[in-house]
């Protein structure tokens, strides 16, 4: 069944215009519309999803006005501040809770993907059940991963080989550089300078090899033992 909308015409109007006031609509059409998208998030999860992006202001007054914009960042600072690990949030891979699989090398865009997938994937709405405890735990993994200061302490936490070879003896020289070569790769993740200088090999010109030494010499780590003092304080 056709519908028709009447739209309002002035009353100075040509008759003919004023006949075209009165428009056919034509019958409405059922569309199939894809569930997913930042857009499709806000609207069909308003009160549930804190926005990565900060864009939002809990205090419900638009984040575009300057009050809204102060609050919005005191609001996150005290986020921040307020993201505590226990040892239990140590015993969790929260990467791979959010599926992202460069784990440690995840940018902060990937992470924020991940967990708007993660969202919707997990949100009790789409449980057959109703259940939100995974839910709960995907909202807990962006807490610690989203919050760079709470990030750096879980890193810090996650298993890491600490062990350093001994002196030897060596069978050869290529013998050492294999023993040792590893130690560096793995040590130079917690560097706060970035591409720290590798060991090399024989080849290695003895002015590279004397500025590898004085940049490790001088090694400066972003790595918190916070949490690891807190654990042996606890036991």
């Amino acid at each position: 069944m056709a519908l028709t909308l009447q739209l309002p015409a002035f009353d100075d109007l040509p008759q003919s215009i004023a006949e075209a006031s009165f428009v056919p609509l034509a019958a409405p059409v059922r569309r199939s519309i894809a569930a997913f998208g930042g857009a499709y998030v806000a609207h069909a999860f308003p009160a549930d999803l804190p926005d990565p992006s900060g864009q939002s202001s809990s205090s419900g007054k638009p984040s575009g006005s300057p009050s809204g914009r102060s609050e919005q960042r005191r609001d996150m600072g005290d986020r921040k501040k307020n993201v505590k690990l226990d040892e239990a949030d140590l015993e969790v891979d929260w990467y791979a809770l959010l599926k992202l699989p460069d784990a440690e090398g995840s940018t902060d865009d990937q992470i924020k993907s991940a967990y708007r997938r993660r969202c919707l994937d997990t949100h009790p709405d789409k449980q057959p059940d109703g259940s939100d405890v995974e839910f709960k735990r995907v909202q807990r993994a962006f807490e610690i991963l989203g919050n760079p200061e709470a990030r750096r302490s879980y890193d810090s936490s996650r298993p890491f080989d600490d062990s350093i070879p001994g002196e030897g003896p060596f069978k050869d020289d290529s013998d050492f550089y294999s023993t040792f070569a590893p130690v560096f790769a793995r040590n130079s993740k917690w560097s706060a300078e970035p591409n720290m200088p590798q060991i090399g090999d024989n080849d290695t010109p003895l002015d590279d090899v004397r500025r590898m030494y004085d940049q490790w010499l001088a090694f400066r780590t972003w790595r918190d033992f916070s949490n690891e003092v807190e654990l042996q304080e606890i036991d």
